[in-house]
């Protein structure tokens, strides 16, 4: 295409105003967040689906972005 990977960096922080990083993210914490609150998968299998390969990672990043454990937050659903 002829587009160095700077610039398709800089376009997609263009238009969704944060990094690839923090988009793919995003995505997982909020896909994450539904998974618990509306279904009765356990914390590990939602882990393995939005992709984290260890339960522990996952449940460090649901409480870092929510402030909750994954458990906590199933409770308030």
């Amino acid at each position: 295409m002829g587009i160095n990977t700077t610039k398709i960096k800089l376009g997609f922080r263009e238009l969704f105003g944060k990094t690839v990083q923090a988009f793919i993210i995003q995505l997982r914490m909020e896909t994450g967040l539904m998974l618990i609150e509306n279904t009765d998968l356990s914390i590990s299998e939602i882990g393995y689906r939005v992709g984290y390969s260890f339960p522990a990672s996952f449940t460090q990043a649901i409480r870092k972005h929510y402030g909750k454990t994954p458990q906590a937050l199933r409770c308030l659903a």
